[in-house]
């Protein structure tokens, strides 16, 4: 117990010293050129944005694609049965981003169904993300304006979305994860009643015609798993839970891209979570992993530090000092927490890095 207090104690000392999270959220609305609509979005502002600003600073972008029938608040508002990720506040967590949720009006049987992608049914929603929403915050907001500073997350429909722009616009998205995503449209990756529907299931039919069960044009074309190869170079990674509906469909396109050779920072996290928004913790872990080269959520775990000072009983004291704990378990190696049983030292240059396999 005493070591668990001392991990804590280290995150406690990195997360909160002489920091108060306390960024903004508000709700935008603007005339999208590919729907021929007005279109509105919440953008989440660190609480030193202003400041950066007016020192000359530029910030990087996220951006946050919600799931199927669901909407852009839910990235900071809990509807009492699924996870939030607070994103106005986890925003703090990380250096010079700022977070933009659009809401999808498409309509099937409920509002936000167009799966992010353009389609007869519900117009060019993919451009509209890609083009119409990248330059309305290009324009209203102080960011960098270009590829190499923009990150695309998302969940369910939101991650598929994800999965599709980072592949399909690599012009406009340089990294990406995707949180419990539909990745494969084919039917050989169905098991049971859910994944063999004698209907249109999550309005699909609509956006990929009523057979694309069967239809490999549609899968070649759509599906993330049939376009392994082409994430090669890009920065992504995705996540399913043991609990989820789609953890077939995320094993199925991890071992496609270890077979096209493509690293994959894919987790399964060992839960029975089904289909749920990131934690406020993972989501500082994406943020993270896409924009402060941290290590990937769940795969590996690290404590970066800078002028370390000194180390022992388990408690660094830097003067920054940054914490994602991954799989393991902590334990006590010379007065020091370390992760399956390595020990922590301090390089030469004052970091410290702890890998888990």
């Amino acid at each position: 117990m005493k070591y668990l207090r001392s991990l804590i104690a280290m995150v406690v000392v990195g997360l909160f010293a002489g920091s108060v999270f306390a960024g903004t959220k508000t709700l935008n609305t603007f005339e999208s050129t590919s729907l021929g609509r007005a279109m509105t979005y919440w953008v989440y502002l660190p609480s030193n944005y202003d400041a950066k600003v007016a020192a000359g600073e530029k910030f990087s972008v996220i951006y946050l694609l919600h799931w199927y029938q669901y909407a852009a608040d839910g990235w900071h508002v809990s509807d009492g049965t699924r996870v939030c990720p607070l994103m106005e506040t986890t925003i703090d967590s990380v250096h010079n981003v700022i977070g933009i949720a659009p809401q999808d009006e498409s309509f099937q049987d409920g509002r936000g169904t167009s799966w992010w992608v353009n389609s007869l049914s519900f117009g060019k929603y993919g451009d509209f993300v890609s083009k119409d929403l990248v330059a309305e915050v290009n324009t209203k907001y102080t960011t960098y304006g270009d590829s190499a500073h923009n990150g695309i997350t998302g969940c369910s429909m939101g991650g598929f979305g994800a999965l599709h722009h980072i592949r399909a616009n690599k012009n406009v998205f340089s990294k990406g994860y995707g949180i419990v995503s539909l990745t494969d449209l084919s039917k050989s990756s169905r098991t049971g009643a859910l994944y063999n529907p004698a209907g249109c299931l999550w309005g699909l039919c609509s956006i990929f015609g009523t057979n694309y069960w069967g239809d490999s044009a549609i899968q070649s074309k759509w599906a993330p798993i049939a376009h392994a190869a082409d994430y090669a170079g890009v920065k992504f990674g995705f996540s399913s839970s043991t609990g989820d509906f789609f953890k077939k469909d995320n094993d199925d396109f991890a071992a496609a891209l270890k077979v096209a050779g493509v690293t994959s920072n894919y987790v399964c996290y060992n839960t029975n979570e089904a289909h749920e928004y990131p934690t406020p913790a993972r989501m500082t872990g994406i943020l993270k992993f896409l924009f402060e080269d941290g290590p990937a959520p769940g795969v590996t775990a690290s404590i970066l530090s800078k002028n370390v000072s000194s180390i022992g009983n388990g408690i660094a004291k830097p003067s920054h000092l940054s914490v994602s704990l991954a799989k393991g378990n902590s334990r006590s190696v010379n007065n020091a927490v370390g992760i399956d049983g390595r020990a922590i030292k301090a390089s030469a240059s004052g970091g410290i890095i702890i890998k888990v396999k």
